[in-house]
């Protein structure tokens, strides 16, 4: 029985290594990609979580970043963990946006920041 299960184990691995490499079928062509959506999902735990993931001037620079995507969404998920292990409360929000809105998402960001912060506030 050994010595079938490593003559087998043997024919796999000459199988798996003989494969042809052909370089010029496995590049990829950066011509006809178009990035369509990109999603953002931050969850945090607290509030002193939610100071430092959600800084506006970072947010800013991601901007300069995405700008080959033509829709953008943001979801903020925020969990509180103070509650027993019976009964968990979370809040989920999420804001959808064509790219060239990039002033409008990012009032829309701190709207959800304000939001998030008044929900951890009234949930001591």
């Amino acid at each position: 029985m050994k010595k079938l299960f490593a003559y087998v184990m043997v024919l796999v691995s000459l199988f798996g290594f003989s494969q042809s490499q052909n370089d010029e079928q496995n590049v990829l062509k950066n011509d006809n990609i178009e990035f369509q959506n990109l999603d953002m999902i931050i969850t945090v735990e607290s509030l002193e979580e939610l100071e430092p993931e959600l800084n506006v001037s970072d947010l800013k620079d991601l901007f300069e970043e995405i700008k080959a995507f033509k829709r953008v969404s943001f979801q903020l998920v925020c969990n509180d963990m103070r509650t027993s292990n019976v009964y968990k409360k979370n809040m989920s929000v999420k804001i959808e946006s064509p790219i060239e809105n990039e002033a409008l998402f990012l009032k829309r960001i701190q709207n959800l920041k304000a939001m998030a912060i008044t929900y951890y506030e009234n949930n001591n």
